[in-house]
């Protein structure tokens, strides 16, 4: 009964550090905010997917798959998680990003 007892809290331990280790990695998503730029002047964005997504190309470092962008929708912020980003090769700012909804 011992090493029944000892394997389940070792698994036990085991998951809750996995878990742990995911809520540390979850915490480095950084969330940028946009809501000050003007769509077609400071970024371009276009939905998909009856909106649930959305393509959007601008500028700026660190943005990375997971980050989260919040942009100004008609008269309230709305907020999307990066699925896919790409930086333009000859302008290392320059992106282009697909969005998930949140």
């Amino acid at each position: 009964m011992y090493f029944i007892s000892s394997t389940i809290n070792f698994s036990i331990d085991i998951f809750s550090k996995a878990s742990s280790l995911q809520d540390q990695l979850k915490q480095k998503d950084k969330i940028h905010d946009y809501t000050q730029l003007v769509s077609g002047d400071g970024y371009v964005f276009e939905l998909i997917d009856a909106g649930i997504r959305g393509y959007m190309t601008s500028s700026g470092k660190g943005i990375k798959p997971g980050d989260y962008i919040v942009l100004e929708d008609e008269s309230s912020p709305s907020q999307y998680q990066v699925e896919k980003i790409d930086y333009y090769s000859n302008l290392p700012e320059m992106w282009i990003a697909l969005l998930k909804r949140v």
